[in-house]
């Protein structure tokens, strides 16, 4: 018996809606789940930035920045996590052209397929179990399956501005969705070569390029590396371009500070060297 037999459980995406799931900043645990829910469940073709990209199952195309937005943290943090998880080989990270490709490793773990080829017998037997005992969980899992599967196979139909916006306020998208429509209506509603075959991706799609492109403001700032000092007296964090000694600058604490790590005896002194972080700060 494999480890998905031995117990789990259905997640449904509508859960990133939710406003405790909102809550921000994400714990890492929380952050690992959001990014087996934001992986594609089957191959599709995205354009960011006029450049089309094959996503296919398991994988996502999101910038760090764009990952550290989600989650409520900061860009160091965020690459910290994604390269603990990538250690631990449970993803592999590419960098593209103007994103970041993400794979999760063993995807189907998480996310099962059907057997194909279950047999008649197998098959006739949960549907009989079906009809005698109905299982709420069995009636849920096998709901979300059609759900899917009918989704997948519709015809597509063109929104109207008023969907659009709609669903835009729903998933607190910043898109311009006149512009959308425009844009779409005048290449015949197609991504790159290929005609659309869900609006709600483009929509996505249109959203992620939003935040794409407001990190090249981001050119008109640099990084700038401070030394963080931690004071232990009154829990306070002093931010210093260079080590040296340094007292912290509440006014009812004062206490000197040392910019050496291998400095341990924090509690004579008050306040050790932390770790170092890295800040935006505009150029003057």
């Amino acid at each position: 018996m494999s480890a998905i037999d031995k117990g789990w459980i259905t997640i449904h995406r509508k859960l990133q809606n939710h406003w405790l799931w909102q809550e921000k900043p994400f714990s890492i645990g929380q952050a690992w789940i959001d990014i087996l829910l934001e992986c594609n469940h089957e191959e599709n073709e995205i354009s960011i930035k006029n450049n089309v990209f094959i996503v296919k199952r398991g994988e996502s195309l999101n910038s760090l920045k764009t990952w550290a937005k989600r989650w409520g943290w900061n860009v160091s943090a965020t690459r910290r996590f994604l390269k603990k998880l990538q250690k631990a080989k449970n993803i592999d990270t590419v960098s593209e052209t103007v994103t970041t490709r993400l794979t999760v490793c063993n995807y189907d773990i998480y996310q099962t397929r059907r057997n194909a080829n279950e047999t008649q017998m197998k098959r006739k037997r949960n549907a009989s179990e079906t009809q005698v005992t109905p299982d709420n969980n069995d009636n849920n899992e096998t709901m979300i399956t059609k759900r899917t599967y009918s989704a997948s196979t519709k015809k597509f139909t063109k929104p109207i501005k008023t969907e659009l916006d709609d669903y835009c306020k729903k998933m607190k998208y910043g898109v311009n969705t006149e512009r959308f429509l425009s844009h779409y209506t005048s290449n015949g509603w197609k991504v790159g070569k290929n005609p659309m075959k869900s609006w709600e991706a483009a929509l996505k799609t249109w959203h992620l390029k939003n935040l794409e492109d407001r990190g090249e403001t981001f050119k008109k700032q640099r990084e700038v590396k401070y030394y963080v000092y931690f004071c232990y007296h009154c829990n306070n964090n002093i931010y210093k371009k260079e080590l040296g000694n340094y007292r912290c600058e509440k006014n009812d604490c004062q206490v000197e500070t040392r910019g050496s790590v291998e400095d341990n005896n924090y509690e004579e002194i008050g306040a050790k060297l932390h770790h170092t972080d890295t800040i935006y700060k505009e150029i003057s």
